[in-house]
């Protein structure tokens, strides 16, 4: 069973998958990326940080059933190896990915996307607290429009997108959240009690 963050900029996704993996013991998959480590990370468990060389060495070797390339030789990919496990996984993924994973798997493999929105206002704040209020600078301001510009392009029409995914793929399921505060994501799952075994009815934006 693979369960997909998926989401914005700063919308939380990040702190839910955190959530769940307290709450129900899901082994989170470690993505690779060559972009610099920020402060705060640590290798081999918000990344495995490597070179762009050394990424595409593995991409060549094809080492990796998903990945997506940025600007400025950041790549991103899930190496096949960490889908390799009988354990309840998790991960933080981009509609680009998730097709690529769906295309790419076994098919009998359960997986359920978790799309996490919240309000344009929020997203700001998250992203203006997590850099720093004192430190805020103008090319933090631009770094954080233009992802958030990004963003609305990459998941144009993607709850459509989930809806279809429903009623063709077998062993997909979607659970669509607004993170706004007032609801807990562990405790809907916990009141979607056979989300690891049945689906979903009748999956809503």
């Amino acid at each position: 069973m693979l369960f997909c963050f998926m989401g914005g900029t700063c919308t939380g996704k990040n702190t839910l998958m955190q959530k769940c993996i307290d709450a129900y013991g899901w082994k989170p998959i470690v993505r690779t990326t060559s972009r610099p480590m920020r402060s705060g990370e640590v290798d081999g468990v918000d990344y495995h940080f490597i070179s762009p060389q050394e990424f595409i060495d593995l991409l060549n070797d094809k080492k990796f059933i998903e990945f997506e390339t940025f600007s400025n030789e950041r790549y991103y990919g899930t190496l096949k190896s960490e889908l390799e496990s009988d354990e309840v996984l998790c991960m933080t993924l981009t509609p680009q990915g998730l097709l690529k994973i769906l295309n790419s798997t076994d098919p009998s493999m359960k997986i359920c996307v978790i799309y996490v929105t919240c309000s344009l206002g929020d997203a700001i704040i998250r992203y203006v607290n997590r850099v720093g209020v004192e430190s805020f600078s103008v090319d933090d301001k631009m770094e954080m429009c233009d992802r958030l510009a990004r963003d609305e392009g990459m998941f144009k029409g993607f709850g459509e997108l989930c809806r279809n995914l429903y009623y063709n793929y077998p062993n997909f399921n979607i659970v669509f959240f607004e993170n706004d505060g007032t609801s807990d994501l562990v405790d809907m799952l916990k009141y979607y009690k056979g989300v690891h075994n049945e689906r979903i009815k009748n999956p809503q934006n």
